[in-house]
């Protein structure tokens, strides 16, 4: 390996370790801190104003299923570049926001650019750079979620409390397309490999098109539909336990302070727990990986309910570690298993996309089941029973691989 290619590897990682830092640990991490503050200040209910994060989410259903279409016309870099600038861009705009269409708006366009420059694209362009170890490599650019939700949670809490929401999605606005531009712009670099394949596919629709297009088209194996669903209720479970427990806590009689150390903290255990989930998944394999992920969301889920002391808060950083890692580190190794090496970035998308179905639900159902009930326990506990099913069914999911 020359060091030219070893040395643009790591800005790789690097630049995908910046874009969650900041896209997603602002987009998608720190939107609890808003639904208070939000809700007070226009009236709107805990369940309406949940909406807008669900609409993050369900860009999620949509961008792993067209991107990979984006990629092959525009080219991953310039679809990622344009995505750097309109994801700030959108956080920005909600600071002027006053009713609800206008938050879903900001919030679904805001997770429409975070996807195109988080999950899918950089397991893309960090498998074209590493031979060995990518995921490792996956992980080490996305623990940058957990470390930017963990800072900015800091920053934003600081920022609404002292001066307003409204100034908190102006300023870390402006922050976000500064700094996700700096590498979308200035380091990344497609594999020249890869570039040359995809130029010879690009030339070679356009010299013919009908024939490319016939090509093109990909039938996605029913196994990945399949394991999908079981994602679906996995990502449910990881969403709720990593957003909803801040509300909860407040709601049991934590003080503010307390539930927005506890988010710093998770975004601190994520951030962990994605760099050991890619480490383990190299040295263990997916299978034993997702069964633990399985085992931490059943473990954290119960936590939660039976949440009486301070100290159960290392409990739950514990069952963060592995069930909010699955999503943006295990779902890339899922979809080479399952898809044994044939068409991985169309299942990919798919297993990405349902995936995503589970966290644009997890905040909607945990909204309204709090204002249906006055708490969040009887979700926890449904949540339980759920993933202890899939325990089973994935299991044999598996094993027909």
């Amino acid at each position: 390996m020359t060091l030219q290619k070893k040395n643009q590897k790591w800005l790789t990682v690097l630049s995908g370790f910046t874009f969650y830092f900041f896209m997603m640990g602002l987009t998608a991490n720190c939107f609890s801190l808003y639904i208070i503050p939000v809700t007070n200040d226009l009236g709107f209910t805990r369940g309406q104003f949940s909406v807008a994060q669900t609409m993050i989410f369900m860009a999620g259903i949509l961008c792993p299923l067209v991107a990979p279409k984006l990629y092959k016309k525009f080219g991953i870099i310039t679809v990622m570049r344009a995505a750097a600038v309109g994801c700030g861009t959108c956080y920005f705009l909600q600071s002027l926001a006053s009713r609800l269409w206008q938050f879903y708006l900001g919030s679904f366009f805001g997770g429409v650019c975070m996807q195109l420059c988080t999950f899918m694209p950089m397991a893309i362009l960090i498998g074209e750079w590493f031979d060995e170890n990518k995921n490792t490599a996956i992980g080490m650019a996305s623990l940058g979620s957990g470390l930017g939700g963990s800072l900015l949670n800091i920053l934003c809490s600081r920022i609404i409390t002292d001066f307003g929401w409204r100034a908190s999605f102006r300023w870390l606005g402006i922050a976000c397309v500064i700094f996700s531009c700096i590498p979308a712009f200035l380091l990344l670099k497609r594999e020249p490999e890869a570039a040359a394949r995809e130029a010879a596919e690009r030339a070679q629709k356009q010299s013919a098109p009908a024939a490319a297009e016939k090509k093109e088209k990909v039938k996605v194996p029913g196994v990945i539909y399949r394991f999908g669903s079981v994602s679906i209720l996995i990502n449910i479970s990881a969403c709720v336990i990593l957003y909803s427990s801040i509300p909860y806590l407040q709601d049991i009689g934590y003080s503010t302070a307390f539930a927005a150390a506890v988010s710093s903290g998770a975004m601190i255990a994520l951030a962990v727990g994605k760099f050991l989930y890619g480490v383990l998944l190299d040295k263990l394999g997916f299978v034993t990986c997702f069964r633990l992920s399985q085992l931490s969301a059943i473990f954290g889920l119960a936590v939660l309910v039976f949440f009486r002391a301070s100290w159960m808060v290392a409990l739950l950083y514990g069952a963060i570690l592995c069930t909010c890692s699955y999503g943006s580190v295990g779902i890339p190794a899922a979809a080479e298993l399952l898809s044994r090496g044939k068409d991985t970035n169309e299942c990919m998308g798919v297993i990405m996309s349902m995936g995503s179905i589970g966290a644009s639900l997890s905040s909607t159902i945990a909204g309204y089941v709090f204002d249906f009930t006055g708490s969040y326990v009887p979700l926890f506990v449904a949540l339980i029973v759920c993933v202890g099913a899939t325990v089973i069914i994935a299991d044999r999911i598996l094993k027909s691989v």
